[in-house]
């Protein structure tokens, strides 16, 4: 079963542990946290398998055919699943678990070179306005739906 954990970021440096191999260090551990998004680690057995950032009121709605009717949308940020746990249905079990975080509520990721994954979990995909370049994958969590019974939450617990 995979466990989430929400990390508790600092104010000069983001939360992740930098010397796990397999993640982009790019963007994991380079720049500053940003005040008010949210920061997941994703373990299966005590290992990490994956990451995100999340924007949970990201200002972007207008850019998503749609959602001009929102004040705000939950953004994945980046999201990424350690190399070696790749292809084995672990990013689509850890999207759902984020996705739990923010049940009912429409959720956005931008990708340039992941689409293939959106769009094999389900997501829709749109366009961003004016940039054809830009594809923007779209869910939304049902209120009441379930997430996989064996996954769940640890929240706060500060880093890893």
């Amino acid at each position: 079963a995979l466990v989430v954990e929400e990390l508790r970021a600092f104010d000069v440096r983001l939360p992740f542990e930098c010397s796990v191999s397999g993640f982009n260090s790019d963007w994991w551990c380079d720049g500053s946290p940003i005040r008010g998004r949210k920061y997941f680690s994703i373990f299966r057995d005590g290992i990490e398998v994956a990451r995100a950032e999340v924007d949970p009121s990201s200002s972007d709605v207008r850019e998503h055919p749609g959602t001009t009717t929102l004040k705000s949308i939950v953004k994945i940020e980046f999201f990424e699943v350690r190399e070696d746990f790749r292809c084995l249905d672990v990013g689509r079990q850890a999207v759902a678990l984020i996705a739990a975080q923010f049940e009912g509520l429409w959720m956005t990721a931008l990708s340039t070179v992941a689409g293939g994954f959106w769009r094999a979990i389900g997501w829709t995909e749109t366009l961003v306005e004016g940039q054809p370049s830009r594809p923007s994958f779209r869910f939304v969590r049902a209120p009441g739906s379930q997430v996989d019974g064996q996954s769940k939450l640890v929240s706060g617990t500060g880093d890893v």
